[in-house]
């Protein structure tokens, strides 16, 4: 499993952000502003190692984090050092208690 985020990154890493490509295409239809600033993608015999700032607005989890290091490394042969931010870092607990508050509630108070 790859998390959407780290897709579409990919995606606009290789140049597949063109207007009316299928990632054009899901965004405009989720109503997902996007553009990418910066040279053109690198091509895949270049050797020149380029810095990527993924910031997202509401929360990402530390595994989604460490995904990125892992697609600079296994994905992109180090062509790409990603630097990740984000307003808030969700946890397991706090994803669970989002999504399910039922099942949060019948927990036992501080395990979930």
């Amino acid at each position: 499993y790859v998390p959407i985020l780290h897709r579409l990154v990919q995606h606009g890493l290789r140049g597949n952000w063109e207007k009316g490509c299928p990632v054009d295409k899901l965004l405009n239809k989720m109503k997902v502003p996007h553009e990418i600033h910066g040279d053109a993608p690198l091509l895949e015999s270049s050797n020149v190692q380029r810095k990527v700032l993924v910031f997202v607005i509401g929360g990402i989890t530390q595994t989604e984090i460490s995904l990125f290091a892992e697609m600079g490394k296994i994905i992109f042969k180090n062509r790409y050092d990603f630097h990740v931010g984000s307003t808030e870092i969700t946890t397991g607990n706090e994803l669970i208690k989002a999504v399910c508050p039922c099942v949060a509630s019948k927990s036992v108070k501080g395990r979930l």
